[in-house]
């Protein structure tokens, strides 16, 4: 395996820990942690911590699946 893993639960959400075992990665990335929503079991944030201890932290939030995109959105 590349990571440690581990799995908590929270208030908000179901977390999943990820912690890289390759030194390569480590000095890049020391963790990224996935939240996930309790009821639709769906991405809901992601925080990524750099080995400088700053981070990136990203929340999903208005949710769309399996939307309808008429094909000339991807027209150019």
């Amino acid at each position: 395996s590349r990571f440690d893993i581990s799995y908590f639960e929270s208030k908000i959400g179901f977390i999943v820990k990820f912690v890289p075992l390759d030194d390569a990665m480590t000095s890049l990335i020391t963790k990224m942690i996935l939240t996930f929503d309790k009821t639709s079991l769906r991405v809901i944030g992601l925080k990524m911590i750099e080995s400088s201890d700053d981070y990136t932290e990203l929340f999903f939030t208005n949710q769309s699946f399996n939307e309808n995109i008429p094909t000339s959105v991807f027209d150019h």
